[in-house]
């Protein structure tokens, strides 16, 4: 079954958010809501588009929010867990920080990176093959 559902991930505000926060995702998402239908019609001829808005949901995803610094490890967790209603794991400081060093370890065994790791590292790192 289909929904028109915006679902909002507000990497700074997992486990509430405030009237000012809602409005202010309220006018980004019809923005960004607004120039998706622009494109369908655009590239899709046969696409149906509605113009009622979709409803919006703020899920709670973490059982604490976190800082603008540590946001952007928080969006990346939410962005390859997050199955389109919720994550399996919510992220708490335990999980944060197992992603932050398995995003480091991915940063340093990109393809091309000719740099060569400290033997501590490269042993640190054997943890995550």
């Amino acid at each position: 079954m289909k929904h028109k559902t915006i679902y909002v991930l507000d990497p700074l505000n997992l486990t509430e958010i405030s009237d000012d926060r809602r409005s202010l995702h309220e006018d980004i998402t019809s923005v960004l809501h607004s120039a998706l239908c622009r494109c369908l019609a655009q590239y899709f001829d046969d696409w149906v588009l509605s113009e009622a808005p979709w409803s919006r949901t703020y899920p709670m995803l973490a059982r604490k929010n976190f800082s603008e610094k540590e946001s952007g490890i928080v969006a990346a967790y939410l962005s390859r867990n997050f199955d389109g209603k919720s994550v399996d794991v919510a992220i708490d400081e335990e999980v944060y920080a197992r992603t932050q060093q398995r995003l480091l370890y991915e940063l340093l065994e990109l393809e091309g990176n000719m740099s060569t790791l400290p033997d501590d590292v490269v042993k640190a790192m054997s943890r995550f093959e």
